[in-house]
C-alpha cells in the first residue's frame, strides 16, 4: 500500500512521516492553509530521503513557479487532471480529479499510469469520495484514494476500495495546516495494518 502524507510544512513533520513509513511526502504549492513557498520547501525537500518520493502539489501550475519547483528536483508533480503541460524526462505526473458520477469515464480518458481520486470537493477539505464508485475505478487503474481519510477510517476505506495507495492531509491535522504527529503515525500504521492481514 502506497501511503502519501500531504501538506507538510515543517522539517519535524517530514521526519515524522518518513519515520512512520510514508512512501511519499506532498508539499502544497497551491493556495491553501498548507501552502509552502519555494524558500520554505528547500529544507523540507532536503529532509526527504531518496527512498521516499517528493510530490509537489498544484492545481494548475504557474509556469515560473513550476520551473522553480522542478529545479528543486522533486519526483512528482501532482496537478489537476485537466492540466497537460509536458514535464521533463524523469519527472512523474500524478493527475488529480474529484469524485463524481463520471469519474470512471474521466479516468479512462486520461490514459495515465496512475491517478489520484479525491472527494467531491477537492483537496484538503476532508470530504470522502464514494468508496464503491472509486472501487470500480480502482479495479481497472492504479488509484490513490484521497479525501476524508483519517487514522480511524483508512483501513476500512482500503478494504472497500482496494486502491493502489492512500493520501491524507486534513485527516492528520489538529487544525487546518497544523499536522498532528501522533495522527500521522496512526494513519500509516492503520494503512499498513490492512496489508498485514
Amino acid at each position: 500500500m502506497f501511503v502519501k502524507i500531504c501538506g507538510l510544512r515543517t522539517v519535524n513533520e517530514v521526519l515524522c512521516a518518513v519515520d512512520a513509513g510514508a512512501d511519499a511526502i506532498g508539499l502544497v504549492f497551491a493556495r491553501s492553509p498548507r501552502q509552502v513557498t519555494l524558500e520554505e520547501a528547500v529544507p523540507l525537500l532536503a529532509a526527504i530521503p531518496a527512498h521516499v518520493r517528493s510530490v509537489a502539489v498544484f492545481r494548475t501550475p504557474d509556469h515560473e513557479v513550476l520551473q522553480a519547483v522542478l529545479a528543486l528536483n522533486v519526483w512528482t508533480i501532482q496537478a489537476d487532471a485537466s492540466w497537460t503541460t509536458p514535464l521533463p524526462a524523469g519527472v512523474v505526473r500524478l493527475p488529480a480529479l474529484c469524485d463524481g458520477p463520471d469519474v470512471a469515464h474521466q479516468v479512462d480518458a486520461l490514459e495515465a499510469d496512475w491517478v489520484l481520486v479525491d472527494g467531491p470537493l477537492g483537496g484538503g477539505r476532508g470530504v470522502a469520495a464514494d468508496p464503491f464508485r472509486v472501487a470500480r475505478v480502482a479495479a481497472k487503474h492504479r488509484v490513490i484514494l484521497a479525501g476524508g481519510l483519517r487514522p480511524d477510517t483508512v483501513a476500512h476505506a482500503i478494504r472497500v476500495v482496494s486502491p493502489f495507495g492512500v493520501d491524507v492531509s486534513s485527516g492528520v491535522e489538529s487544525a487546518p495546516g497544523i499536522k498532528d504527529l501522533a495522527k500521522i503515525r496512526a494513519f500509516v500504521r492503520a494503512a499498513r495494518s490492512v496489508e498485514a492481514k
